[in-house]
């Protein structure tokens, strides 16, 4: 059996062959496959545009944070959604706790995926959900 992220690669993979390939001319084939692309996403609990994720990005955006940055961002934020199954801004205090001490004690996350996903929360609490909370301020970014 596939696992979910060898799908999405060989699914991205594929739609950015058909990209490379469409010349800068309408492909009815990649349209199709974009589409594909992002409905399987939305199956296998990939990404998917809701509000909160739009306004995070925005304020990103406002802030003056690369593509890269956010991208980054939203995907480690995703990931920490999906451990829980719960929309991050369900997170509780407690949740995001252990979360952190699952990625440092358990999976024995590197230093700088553990400052990403730091910084990520951090912003997305304080500035997105412009919540303060006393264990944000434990981890240093």
């Amino acid at each position: 059996m596939m696992q979910i992220g060898t799908l999405r690669f060989l699914v991205a993979l594929r739609a950015e062959r058909a990209a490379q390939s469409c010349d800068n001319s309408p492909n009815i084939y990649h349209n199709r496959l974009y589409f594909l692309l992002e409905d399987s996403s939305l199956m296998i609990g990939g990404i998917t545009m809701t509000p909160l994720r739009k306004r995070m990005m925005e304020d990103m955006q406002l802030h003056g944070f690369s593509k890269g940055t956010q991208e980054v961002y939203v995907s480690a934020i995703r990931r920490m959604a999906e451990h829980y199954g719960k929309s991050p801004d369900r997170i509780t205090e407690e949740e995001l706790r252990q979360y952190f001490l699952y990625l440092t004690n358990e999976k024995q996350a590197s230093r700088s995926t553990c400052t990403i996903l730091i910084c990520a929360v951090k912003f997305l609490y304080e500035r997105t959900l412009q919540r303060e909370w006393p264990t944000l301020t434990l981890y240093q970014s």
